[in-house]
């Protein structure tokens, strides 16, 4: 059998554990939550299809482009990220042009991982990699991590393009094919490709360009799902700003809020205070909401003593250590994610801390779906439930 037969035949297997490609006729199937989570637990959800299979599907099916935007690169021989990035390298020998964007930071700390693997990236045919410092100013990243085919079929999630993403730590994600939400993302993509190494540059981001995917139920009931990002593109209309959204949601909560994160912190990086989330977090507490803020073990106590003391419960999850020994910066959980009443949800890249909403690039999808926050609601509480989760008290 042929190597191309082979690929081909893998790849097939891969996405039999996924649902079926989203129908462009139903904007609902348009957009499909896809997971990771870590190996040797039993935290993964039989309905979700997981992010290796999709990726692959995704980079099989491309005919002209891939544009990618992300954090850095990690990756090892032989794990799911090596065989994500060898579909890539593929595809650009049969024609498919890479615009490949990172951020400079884990370059320069890690040349020896994240810079060779970059190195490596930028030798594929057909493959442009663009650096990108332009947060730097401001103390921030390009923390975003996304990817878009043909322009019509896009990724959107937690994981990192690093191999233990997709293996040992718990991300979420969606793909979708709804063209509005396509078009906002590769809006900013092609904005933040243009100025990658302009630290002055304003972002020129077009409202217009921002148009949520809109459906009617059977029984006339609305849905939308829109993208918005971080930092604020026009500090006279914060539109296209994905925080006064995910407060606002809160606020409007009425019976649960379920929130996770790897990160929580009240604070700046510079020790200013940043109470914004702490502040409508434990309002909804304090009202009667029931208030669940779910983040990894690695978290200092000492950031949670306001929420706790406001009605907030707080479960900090620890993975157990795989089986082949310790895996630095893994076994953890790293999606950010909200739901609220069981109607709403957020799915974002920022962790719950305001450097990430203020200063850095991510962005987020905003969900207003019954069956979208349904889904999310069962990951989260599968993690709150498990024997892995542990309770700060009072």
């Amino acid at each position: 059998m042929s190597i191309v037969r082979v690929a081909g035949l893998f790849v097939s297997l891969l996405f039999l554990g996924c649902s079926t490609l989203p129908d462009a006729s139903d904007p609902v199937a348009q957009i499909q939550l896809v997971e990771s989570f870590p190996s040797e637990t039993d935290l993964g959800s039989s309905d979700l299809p997981k992010a290796e299979a999709v990726w692959m599907d995704m980079i099989s099916r491309a005919r002209q482009t891939i544009d990618v935007g992300q954090f850095y690169v990690q990756n090892v021989p032989h794990s799911s990220l090596d065989r994500v990035l060898k579909s890539m390298e593929a595809a650009t020998q049969r024609g498919i042009r890479i615009r490949f964007l990172v951020d400079e930071a884990f370059v320069k700390r890690y040349p020896d991982d994240t810079g060779k693997a970059v190195e490596a990236i930028k030798k594929w045919t057909n493959t442009e990699v663009r650096i990108t410092n332009r947060w730097a100013k401001t103390g921030g990243i390009q923390h975003a991590k996304y990817f878009i085919v043909d322009g019509r079929d896009a990724f959107l999630g937690s994981q990192n393009f690093d191999w233990r993403a997709l293996d040992h730590i718990k991300e979420l994600g969606y793909r979708f094919r709804s063209p509005p939400l396509v078009t906002s993302l590769s809006a900013v993509f092609q904005d933040d490709w243009d100025k990658a190494l302009d630290k002055d540059a304003a972002q020129e981001l077009d409202p217009e360009k921002f148009q949520p995917a809109v459906w009617k139920d059977a029984d006339g009931t609305i849905h939308t799902v829109s993208l918005k990002v971080s930092p604020n593109p026009d500090s006279k209309n914060p539109a296209l700003w994905d925080l006064p959204a995910l407060l606002d949601m809160i606020r409007k909560a009425k019976s649960q809020v379920r929130i996770a994160a790897m990160l929580y912190k009240p604070i700046f990086y510079d020790k200013r205070a940043w109470t914004e989330l702490e502040s409508v977090l434990i309002e909804a507490a304090q009202r009667g909401v029931k208030v669940q803020v779910m983040v990894d073990a690695k978290n200092k106590e000492q950031y949670f003593k306001g929420l706790i003391e406001g009605g907030v419960q707080v479960g900090f999850v620890k993975i157990p250590t795989h089986s082949s020994g310790t895996i630095p910066y893994a076994r953890l959980i790293h999606a950010k994610y909200m739901v609220v009443d069981d109607r709403m949800a957020w799915l974002g890249t920022s962790n719950l801390e305001g450097d990430y909403f203020y200063n850095s690039r991510n962005i987020s999808l905003l969900l207003d779906s019954p069956r979208f926050a349904a889904s999310m609601g069962k990951v989260f509480d599968r993690y709150w439930t498990s024997p892995f989760t542990a309770f700060l008290k009072p």
